[in-house]
């Protein structure tokens, strides 16, 4: 059983980019339940007293993105993680300064967006399943977060974003930090089998917003002509006409899947990576390192 959710504070309703570096973002994708297809949902941008105000932008843009494509609202919530000596009540009832600058610069960033956007606050002893139990409780379709890559794990709010990925009920993105404004390129990658309705659609949705080309990539190493390879191409052809984006499809056959997928998101400013299994070395995980180190 999850603990009780702590009680927000201070909610607010209102419609009032960026470390460079050669490495491409990273975004990595979970459908849980697969609904987040459905028109309308919630949005839950997640940040942490950690969080800086160009990171808050980068996961804001993201998520406004989609949620333009899906008519959906946007949640932006800070949540704080206590001491257990703190009474919750105490920390509470006090509003810091570090909240208060929270308030007003994500009021400044969001006052452009044309779609529903609450903030809120949480502060509770075990962030984990505070957030865990907000998702839940406030029924999140999608949590977007950052993704801090810490080999041979990534983390997300000081935790391994296993867990978030394996406990949320909700479907989860979380996204290196950068400037998705300057994207040229996207890439989406899958592992075997269909790629993740959610990575397909966000990436779609980026490309939409923000002018950049998505190439979907399969790699086989069956025969050109053989029947998984056809298979393939009639799933990729499908893809592409649901999207709105400047999208192209790749299917590589006879090769090393795991190099070509590799060499063929190396050069992307945006690659999307989707895991079933959380927590095995999946070819993904494999992917997720080589492209970072």
């Amino acid at each position: 059983m999850l603990p009780p959710d702590p009680a927000p504070r201070y909610p607010r309703r209102g419609r009032p980019p960026h470390p460079d570096g050669a490495r491409p973002a990273r975004l990595r994708a979970r459908s849980h339940r697969r609904r987040f297809a459905e028109r309308g949902g919630r949005i839950l941008v997640a940040v942490t007293p950690d969080t800086s105000t160009e990171t808050e932008n980068s996961l804001l843009a993201i998520s406004h993105a989609i949620a333009r494509r899906q008519d959906a609202s946007l949640s932006v919530v800070r949540f704080d993680e206590v001491p257990e000596q703190v009474p919750l009540s105490h920390a509470a009832d006090e509003q810091t300064e570090a909240e208060v600058a929270f308030e007003e610069e994500t009021t400044a960033l969001t006052s452009g967006m044309d779609v529903d956007i609450s903030m809120n606050e949480v502060v509770s002893h075990d962030i984990e399943h505070a957030i865990a139990n907000y998702v839940t409780e406030h029924d999140v379709d999608l949590l977007v977060g950052q993704w801090h890559v810490e080999f041979p794990y990534a983390e997300f709010a000081s935790h391994d974003v296993d867990w978030f990925m394996k406990h949320l009920s909700a479907d989860t993105l979380f996204v290196r930090d950068r400037d998705v404004s300057t994207v040229e390129e996207i890439v989406v990658v899958g592992d075997r089998g269909p790629l993740s309705p959610l990575e397909v659609f966000t990436a779609d949705a980026i490309g939409t917003a923000f002018d950049a080309s998505v190439r979907i990539v399969h790699a086989v190493e069956a025969e050109p002509d053989s029947e998984h390879a056809n298979r393939i191409r009639d799933y990729q052809e499908q893809l592409l006409a649901l999207c709105e984006s400047d999208v192209t499809a790749e299917l590589h056959t006879e090769v090393d899947r795991e190099d070509d997928m590799v060499d063929a998101a190396r050069d992307a400013d945006l690659v999307f990576a989707h895991e079933n299994e959380p927590r095995r070395h999946t070819f993904l995980r494999h992917l997720l390192e080589r492209l970072g180190y």
